[in-house]
């Protein structure tokens, strides 16, 4: 069983807030990182991106982070979240819990994923 967690996070650029998911012994095994977006194009004040998820997003960790990564963003007053598929996590996750891929592709051919309020 796994748990929330808000991780302490050093002084990323545009960082907003990290969260972790930890095991029944309180090992940090997944983490997610939320930041203004990477791209400027896409920084319009209410937007918000996940731009780096660590360890193993397997089993219910990555529901449990992206969804009370949303849930955070939206109570901080975002309206969009942002994520991009990487290399062990493609958006079949994302769209389970309701993301749809955004109009907008990536300069470098990445598939984007949005969730708006």
């Amino acid at each position: 069983m796994l748990t929330l967690s808000v991780v302490d996070i050093p002084d990323i650029p545009l960082a907003r807030f990290a969260l972790g998911a930890t095991d029944h012994l309180g090992r940090l095994c997944a983490m997610v990182t939320v930041c203004h977006p990477v791209y400027s194009l896409d920084e319009d004040g209410v937007t918000l991106e996940v731009t780096d998820s660590m360890g193993e997003l397997i089993g219910n960790a990555a529901p449990l982070l992206y969804t009370a990564a949303w849930r955070a963003a939206r109570g901080l007053g975002y309206k969009r979240l942002l994520s991009r598929e990487h290399t062990g996590f493609t958006g079949e996750v994302l769209q389970g819990l309701g993301w749809r891929k955004a109009e907008v592709f990536t300069l470098n051919g990445e598939v984007l994923w949005e969730v708006r309020a």
